[in-house]
């Protein structure tokens, strides 16, 4: 039996972030320094180890990592001591030596915020990059490291169309032909989450003055498909679909979310598929994503599978 891959997650939310988007509702901290931010890593990391002193990486979640300054980067990549690191950031620029940074402190893993390829979509949701920046900031160092994309579906503005140009547009997971130190051992991975509506945040209000509408449960299930049929055909390893039940709380007042969203999606998948093995094949039968959203076997299975929601 394949033991489980155990990443230890250390979460330093708001970190780093210019900005606050649309969707989220992290609070904005001001005037924290640097010495907080490492105690209260600290702290969590000595909680983890009380339960493990094995651990295959250590994550740094919640904020944008690379935008720290680098003295407190590199604090906290010594609280690693010797484990593989994975960060989280956005794809703005990255340092101008990132990858000397990727060498002499072990990062393994470098996960990107990108939620979206339509430049549109992305400037209306507060994102602070284009896709094109995006794009060369994850090809620029997709030979040196890991690479874990971040997507959303239904997010304020997107449209199928933009929906299936994200889907078109997905960087190749190594753009030189080559792997990443590991070799074969290695992959490239992706998460996709359904866009919901926070309590506090600028999508809440958007939504309680009839500007943003939720997708249907059906209609996610047919986004987040299109999206995890492109990242699977394109080399990258769906790691995670929709937020675990503990992250949801009293904070959603309205979109669609279930505890078994990944699985509702391959299922989908899986029937919906049969005999296509490539992405070009996909495309072809359902007319570079047309077809995927009209088809009545298509909307009748999703509504079918979707079945009685937890739309709020």
């Amino acid at each position: 039996m394949k033991k489980k891959y155990k990443i230890l997650p250390i979460f330093i939310p708001f970190s780093g972030c210019s900005n606050r988007c649309v969707y989220c509702n992290q609070t904005v901290i001001t005037g924290i320094t640097d010495t907080e931010i490492i105690n209260s890593a600290t702290v969590q990391l000595k909680k983890w180890r009380e339960r493990s002193e094995s651990w295959d990486e250590l994550a740094f979640y919640g904020g944008t990592f690379t935008k720290l300054p680098l003295k407190t980067r590199e604090a906290l990549y010594k609280l690693a001591a010797g484990i593989p690191i994975r960060i989280s950031t956005c794809p703005d620029d990255l340092p101008p030596d990132f990858i000397d940074e990727i060498n002499n402190f072990n990062i393994k893993t470098v996960e990107f915020g990108v939620q979206s390829l339509s430049d549109s979509v992305l400037k209306l949701n507060g994102r602070t990059y284009t896709a094109a920046q995006a794009v060369d900031t994850i090809n620029s160092i997709a030979n040196s490291v890991d690479i874990s994309l971040q997507f959303m579906v239904g997010m304020y503005g997107e449209t199928r169309g933009e929906l299936t140009y994200t889907a078109n547009n997905i960087p190749l997971s190594h753009p030189s032909g080559t792997l990443p130190p590991g070799g074969g051992d290695t992959t490239n991975m992706a998460r996709i989450y359904p866009t919901l509506v926070l309590k506090d945040t600028t999508l809440e209000r958007l939504y309680r003055e009839g500007r943003y509408q939720p997708l249907t449960p059906a209609e996610t299930l047919l986004r987040a498909t299109w999206l995890y049929l492109a990242l699977e055909l394109s080399g990258y390893k769906v790691i995670r679909m929709g937020l675990p039940p503990e992250a949801q709380g009293d904070s959603v007042v309205a979109g669609y979310w279930h505890p078994s969203f990944g699985d509702i999606v391959r299922k989908f998948a899986l029937q919906r598929t049969s005999g296509i093995d490539t992405i070009e094949q996909l495309r072809e039968r359902y007319n570079e994503g047309d077809l995927w959203f009209t088809e009545k076997s298509n909307i009748d299975l999703a509504n079918e599978l979707t079945g009685a929601s937890n739309l709020r």
